[in-house]
């Protein structure tokens, strides 16, 4: 625990099965993700590239990634679930903080 508390990692235990309560985050960050992906395919698809499984993720995944993980996007996404900053009107009451919570 001392070593995330000096890194500023927040440390969470989860009861089991409470996983549904962060839905947000699924939503904010990765349904951006999704669509920037399905772009991505649709413009390499246009210009006639042969794409599928094996070759979208390791050719397209990483710059999907930089145009949706932006900062403000993930800290609603997180703000939006109640974890950061902690809103206990959310099913976050169940959480167990162990760290300080340190939002930037």
């Amino acid at each position: 625990m001392e070593f995330c508390r000096r890194r500023k990692i927040i440390l969470l235990f989860l009861p089991s099965k409470m996983t549904w309560c962060f839905q947000p985050l699924d939503v904010g960050v990765f349904h951006s993700y999704h669509l920037a992906c399905s772009r991505l395919l649709a413009v390499c698809t246009a210009q006639g590239y042969t794409v599928n499984r094996n070759t979208i993720v390791p050719m397209y995944g990483a710059k999907a990634w930089s145009i949706t993980a932006q900062p403000e996007l993930i800290q609603t996404a997180w703000r939006v679930a109640g974890l950061c900053p902690p809103d206990r009107s959310t099913c976050f009451c169940c959480v167990v903080y162990v760290c300080e919570c340190v939002c930037v």
